[in-house]
């Protein structure tokens, strides 16, 4: 679920970082942006697999 919307997302996003980075500051924009995406997806999964790892009954308790 999570690559779904980052598909929908990832694109209005560089775009937008694309328009407001002038061409002097656009490749350190890109790559901030770039290594944010990625923290942020390991995080976020990292954080959810141990927040249903850690809940009553395990993962699969529904």
């Amino acid at each position: 679920m999570s690559g779904a919307g980052a598909a929908c997302v990832t694109p209005a996003t560089m775009s937008i970082l694309v328009q407001l980075a002038g061409p002097e500051h656009r490749a350190r924009a890109l790559a901030s942006w770039t290594l944010a995406i990625g923290l942020g997806g390991l995080v976020g999964n990292a954080g959810g697999e141990r927040s249903a790892n850690s809940s009553p009954g395990g993962p699969c308790s529904g």
